[in-house]
């Protein structure tokens, strides 16, 4: 058992990633089991959330954040630089008393986390040194797989170079590697020359807070919506489709009642000219803009309520990473719309949730996998409906806590 479980979110500065949540999740499960938590999060997150969270601001960068803009070694600099700044700012572990019977958490981990701990480490005497727990959740972005995704080409140096510096000052029983994608585990694993474990999403569930909501606003017309694109509005989660996925969706179905969040009024602007412009303002009176961010209890209303998630996103990017709003949606029992050759298609391929994939990444084709689903709604409800409590068993604090190693409790 762990003493205390020292969390490093060096990505929580707000509600719109997924490291708000899931230090939630964390932070409640671990209260209720009897697990101290000593919790941090980017240097920007806000005062308040900081203490409802109860974590410190400390780290000055998220996950792969980018500075550099050498054209020869950005990456490179970028890696030096950051896990330098990593490591200083682990130094908030030593004046909290950070002791070897403790356990380090990074959730979020690339190689700048890995080498920063391992410079932090290093600067301890051995017996001082905590175990530490790191889960990846998605791979190099430049990294090329192969058609059964088990295997890839490209650069791995700077990704074995930092398993090897953690592995040179941390015994091999004292490191626990995870990720939240099987065939991103058994890569890993060999660039590591370390067990890579496979876990599943800690998310932070409000079912049971909102399913009375969550039933009624499926059934009024003016809270719920037939469909939603929902989450961090990003090229690589099929912004650049969008509006023309939408016009082939309200010519087909004009009556069709859409949710959509944009991070910017730019991107909602141009959602409604384009789709006035090519079926008309009655057809694109049924399109819901939400600007900005969401709460999480907000998010989940509206996902929730919603008859099916569309999760547009670009195929090559998440061949080995997985989406927090899909593992959201199966849980609250929401089918899905997602690519194939994916960790997405792999889940629903297994038996999880309900859905339909489109095998290429164009607005035809993501659309006509739309009316796909829309044509057999009905079935693809019951059986995500169906399916939604077993995904949320799994799918959990209580689970990864166990997994990882920092409690004996079951889910």
């Amino acid at each position: 058992m762990s003493n205390r479980l020292f969390l490093i979110q060096n990505g929580l500065y707000d509600q719109h990633t997924h490291c708000y949540s899931e230090t939630a999740a964390l932070v409640e499960t671990a209260e209720r089991i009897g697990l101290p938590v000593v919790g941090y999060a980017h240097r920007n997150v806000p005062e308040k959330m900081a203490a409802l969270l109860g974590v410190k601001p400390a780290f000055s960068f998220p996950p792969g954040y980018r500075t550099s803009r050498d054209r020869y070694c950005a990456v490179l600099t970028d890696y030096l630089d950051m896990s330098d700044a990593f490591a200083a700012d682990c130094k908030v572990l030593d004046d909290d008393g950070c002791t070897a019977a403790d356990d380090v958490f990074v959730p979020y981990a690339l190689p700048v986390e890995i080498y920063g701990l391992a410079k932090w480490l290093a600067s301890r005497p051995p017996n001082r040194r905590p175990r530490v727990k790191v889960v990846y959740h998605h791979p190099d972005l430049e990294w090329k797989p192969q058609a059964d995704r088990n295997k890839v080409s490209g650069d791995f140096s700077i990704w074995r170079h930092a398993f090897l510096q953690l592995a040179k000052v941390l015994p091999a029983e004292r490191l626990f590697i995870a990720a939240t994608v099987p065939q991103l585990a058994g890569i890993l694993s060999k660039i590591a020359d370390h067990p890579v474990e496979h876990v599943p999403w800690a998310i932070w569930w409000l079912e049971d807070r909102f399913a009375n909501e969550r039933r009624l606003e499926r059934a009024d017309p003016a809270l719920g919506a037939d469909l939603i694109i929902c989450g961090d509005y990003r090229p690589e989660k099929g912004r650049d489709l969008v509006p023309s996925i939408l016009i082939r969706l309200l010519a087909a179905l004009p009556l069709l009642r859409i949710r959509l969040q944009v991070s910017r009024q730019t991107f909602a602007d141009e959602v409604l000219q384009k789709i006035g412009l090519a079926v008309g303002t009655s057809a694109a009176s049924n399109l819901r803009i939400h600007v900005g961010q969401l709460s999480q209890g907000d998010f989940v209303r509206r996902l929730a309520s919603s008859r099916l998630a569309l999760l547009p996103y670009v195929q090559a990017r998440y061949a080995l990473r997985g989406s927090g709003v899909f593992a959201e949606a199966l849980g609250y029992g929401v089918p899905v719309v997602a690519p194939a050759a994916s960790w997405m298609h792999d889940c629903l391929a297994a038996g999880h949730g309900a859905g339909v994939v489109f095998q290429q990444y164009s607005s035809a084709d993501i659309a006509k996998a739309v009316l796909d689903a829309f044509v057999k709604i009905d079935l693809l409800e019951r059986q995500a409906a169906g399916k939604a409590e077993a995904w949320r068993s799994t799918h959990n604090a209580s689970t990864v806590l166990r997994m990882i190693g920092v409690s004996k409790q079951s889910p």
